[in-house]
């Protein structure tokens, strides 16, 4: 018998990343999981969507792009003062919460009867559980390294040890003495989940992999022909919004302290937008980084791919994370990997051996700036190779869609 599978998601299924990208695959993928027995079904804010071809068509809308202006600019700098001002983080932060309610109350206002609803943050879980009158089976996704309110401080410091940071807390006692099953996208979150929660049962806890599907034969065509550069020696890339989570200014900071020499055979180009680009762009300017540093804005994902193809070498210097799926497709197109001993990042890294497909530093803008400096000493082409090889071993969509259903299965065992 098919069962409905419901996912409420915040934002729009347009997003480059996080688990809008993943539900796109799964709306692909329709075929499988109805041979599995799911009809899934996305709840976002772009309404309710079952079919991939409705996705697409929310990708053919046209996107109003605001104008920059003078109230834009105060946006900005009130964005950035988020982080020092306890007021300010306390607006933002239930702003965030208020945005993750509506798409839920919308969700039941809809009167659905699914078997399974799937939530990927804490605050909709939350919301659904308290207001919900159905009897239904409740997934909850982590994509963080399961410390209660870690990621969150770190965008919102002045928060942490706060009234809602223990609030936040207490959400997620409520959700997991709840829900049917806590699934984790890293090795590292449920590891840590279990050691912090251990009266949650085995049973209740389950590991699915983020995957993404290989190219296309026509995005394997097109890179076969694509023209690619050969200098300077070493092409980054890095993808990602641009804020102080992701480190975008530790690479810049790493750039501005090499000498010259070692500077022109190096070029990072940077994919996404965020509160902190313009910042980072004075820096740049500021340290005379203008000819080594490209900012290409926000990308869809047709065209992210080309990009990395075009580098040599992708770097992503986070300070926290869960398992990125910016480093999966760099590992995709075959590059080596920089990045940061954290989170779920060492998952995807071999630094030593013959399967050794990147290096792994504390997110520390000197121990980067000695990688700068001793880019010749490592063989790239090779950790490129080894790369590709996990991808195609372990990274695939093909193996999480297995592993998707093969968890929602053990909900009904």
């Amino acid at each position: 018998m098919m069962k409905k599978l419901d996912v409420v998601i915040f934002g729009s299924l347009t997003r480059p990343m996080g688990p809008a990208g993943t539900m796109r695959r799964i709306l692909k993928n329709e075929e499988y999981f109805v041979s599995r027995g799911y009809e899934v079904t996305v709840i976002s804010s772009d309404g309710i969507v079952d079919k991939y071809d409705d996705v697409q068509k929310l990708f053919s809308v046209p996107k109003v792009v605001p104008r920059k202006n003078f109230l834009t600019s105060i946006k900005r700098q009130i964005r950035q003062m988020v982080k020092s001002s306890f007021l300010l983080s306390s607006i933002f932060y239930l702003r965030d919460i208020k945005c993750s309610n509506e798409v839920v109350k919308q969700y039941l206002k809809y009167n659905r009867e699914p078997d399974i609803v799937s939530f990927h943050s804490i605050d909709a879980c939350y919301y659904f559980l308290k207001h919900n009158k159905r009897d239904v089976k409740v997934l909850l996704f982590f994509h963080s390294d399961a410390i209660p309110f870690k990621m969150i401080s770190y965008n919102y410091p002045s928060l942490k040890g706060s009234w809602l940071n223990a609030k936040h807390v207490r959400k997620i006692e409520y959700c997991i003495n709840r829900v049917d099953k806590c699934v984790f996208i890293s090795q590292i979150g449920m590891n840590n989940f279990k050691k912090i929660y251990p009266h949650i049962s085995n049973e209740r806890i389950s590991l699915v992999i983020n995957g993404i599907e290989d190219y296309s034969n026509e995005e394997k065509l097109q890179l076969n022909t694509q023209v690619l550069s050969l200098t300077p020696q070493y092409r980054m890339c890095c993808v990602g919004t641009i804020n102080g989570r992701k480190g975008q200014q530790l690479i810049c900071e790493a750039l501005s302290k090499i000498n010259k020499s070692l500077l022109d055979n190096i070029h990072v180009s940077f994919i996404g937008d965020g509160s902190e680009k313009e910042n980072l762009i004075k820096y740049c300017s500021d340290n005379g980084l203008d000819q080594h540093v490209s900012f290409l804005g926000t990308l869809s994902n047709t065209e992210i791919y080309k990009y990395l193809a075009q580098n040599s070498i992708y770097i992503l210097m986070s300070y926290n994370e869960g398992l990125p799926i910016s480093i999966i497709e760099a590992m995709r197109a075959g590059l080596p990997i920089i990045s940061t001993n954290i989170s779920g990042i060492p998952e995807l890294i071999h630094t030593d051996g013959e399967s050794c497909n990147g290096i792994l530093l504390e997110p520390n803008v000197d121990q980067l700036v000695n990688v700068f400096c001793e880019m010749s000493d490592y063989d790239w082409e090779k950790m490129g190779k080894n790369s590709r090889m996990r991808f195609e071993a372990d990274y695939t969509f093909e193996k999480m869609k297995i592993a998707y259903c093969n968890m929602v299965d053990s909900i009904f065992k």
